[in-house]
């Protein structure tokens, strides 16, 4: 297979999934005020009985001071929902967290991941492709540093915080000497300064990741189901992961493993 026809098997796999896993997510906002609000994190609903979980990392709480306040989207285009209930929560090293949220509204377009796309534990296949979709927070670049003036915020009433697909793969054959990574714990993806929009196109400026923390990392299972010789489709994908945290040398970002996720708040997956 030639270089070319890899990309554009990876643009479509991108394509797919993003289409598929967009309904499951939520931008997270913080607000002092409750009038104004800035971009915080990125969700994503999971259904498990009759119970609907927001899910996102355990910082997006814990790095609130008092008097602020966080809100996610159940309807695109819609108002901000105040978050209310207590989050279940699993701090660093594991860093997931989970809120019981009211039912998604019937005429909502957003959805919840079944239980069944949960994997039970981080399995991808060695050169996987792996994708999330967030929502990057800051009018920045990969590498800028966070300016506080650059946090997208409300105008004109409006919040809007555009979700941003990523297709990527593991960190393999390189050591990776964190004091916060363990690898028993998490998977270290790649996330560049420049990647490819679109197959064939030329090298963008990637976003900067403050933001993404609390985003699935999916497991499409492209690899695994073609090198089968079967036919892919992004349904098969599961849930592997929850990002977190993001480094610049190298540049990965860091996902809890859902095997720790479910031992850090179990009682979201009984």
């Amino acid at each position: 297979m030639t270089q070319e026809e890899w990309d554009k098997q990876c643009a479509a796999v991108k394509e797919q999934m993003a289409a598929h896993a967009y309904k499951f997510t939520t931008p997270i906002s913080m607000s002092e005020d409750r009038v104004s609000a800035v971009a915080w994190a990125s969700g994503s609903y999971l259904q498990n009985g009759d119970v609907t979980w927001l899910m996102t990392a355990e910082h997006t709480f814990g790095d609130l001071k008092e008097g602020q306040h966080v809100a996610h989207l159940p309807v695109r285009d819609d108002h901000f929902v105040e978050i209310n209930q207590q989050a279940l929560r699993a701090a660093r090293p594991v860093d997931v967290a989970a809120v019981k949220v009211p039912a998604i509204p019937v005429d909502s377009t957003v959805d919840t991941v079944p239980m069944g796309l949960v994997a039970e534990r981080f399995s991808a296949v060695q050169s996987e492709l792996l994708f999330w979709i967030g929502y990057p927070g800051f009018n920045l670049i990969r590498h800028d540093p966070i300016v506080p003036e650059r946090v997208k915020a409300t105008l004109f009433g409006e919040l809007r915080v555009p979700a941003v697909p990523m297709l990527s793969q593991e960190l393999q054959f390189e050591e990776l000497d964190h004091a916060w990574f363990d690898p028993l714990k998490h998977v270290a993806v790649h996330y560049p300064a420049m990647a490819k929009k679109v197959a064939g196109g030329p090298d963008v400026d990637m976003p900067s990741p403050k933001g993404i923390s609390g985003s699935l990392l999916w497991n499409t299972r492209y690899l695994e189901t073609t090198q089968g010789g079967g036919t892919w489709t992004p349904e098969l994908a599961q849930v592997c992961g929850v990002i977190w945290f993001a480094l610049d040398k190298p540049d990965v970002v860091f996902a809890t493993r859902i095997e720790a996720a479910r031992q850090g708040i179990p009682e979201v997956f009984a």
